[in-house]
């Protein structure tokens, strides 16, 4: 099923075969940027159901829009299918996108939303480490939507909507 933006994509980062995508954010001056695991299926025109209920989480708590960032750049439906070892061109180019994003706004509310798939590569463990040391050096207020049993940040799609949470993320360190 496809799902449709309720914003209007005006930055959007991807290759051009799609395989790979760095950041969706939709038109506004106050984004609720989410940092998920890696990207799934929403691409310029279609949105997916993660991107969906950000927007609402946005909606809901005084954000005009959302910036959607992701922890490793390559698409897949399923972390279990993300390579063993990471692409360290596309690794680079992301965390440093990333960097670059965060300096240029002045709202840094960063909604952590990886749930405990960031476990099964190493490679998302360092780069939430290298996020979270350079968040926490800009000004980040890091949030979420409650933590699963194994006390990681919620993931978005799942179950109802709850309210934000003040997230330490340096317990997932």
């Amino acid at each position: 099923m496809a799902h449709k933006y309720k914003g209007v994509v005006s930055e959007y980062r991807a290759t051009e075969d799609e395989t790979t995508r760095y950041l969706i954010r939709t038109a506004g001056d106050n984004p609720l940027i989410c940092l998920g695991l890696n990207p799934s299926k929403a691409n310029k025109i279609n949105s997916d159901q993660t991107i969906c209920r950000v927007e609402e989480y946005a909606k809901r708590n005084n954000y005009d829009s959302i910036a959607m960032l992701n922890l490793y750049p390559l698409r897949s439906t399923n972390p279990d299918n993300l390579p063993l070892e990471k692409n360290e061109s596309i690794y680079i180019k992301n965390i440093e996108g990333i960097k670059n994003f965060l300096k240029s706004l002045m709202n840094r509310d960063i909604l952590v939303a990886t749930g405990g798939d960031v476990r099964k590569r190493l490679y998302l463990h360092e780069a939430l480490k290298e996020l979270i040391s350079f968040g926490n050096d800009c000004g980040v207020k890091w949030l979420c939507i409650g933590l699963t049993a194994d006390k990681y940040p919620r993931h978005p799609s799942r179950g109802v909507y709850r309210e934000f949470e003040l997230f330490n993320p340096e317990s997932l360190l």
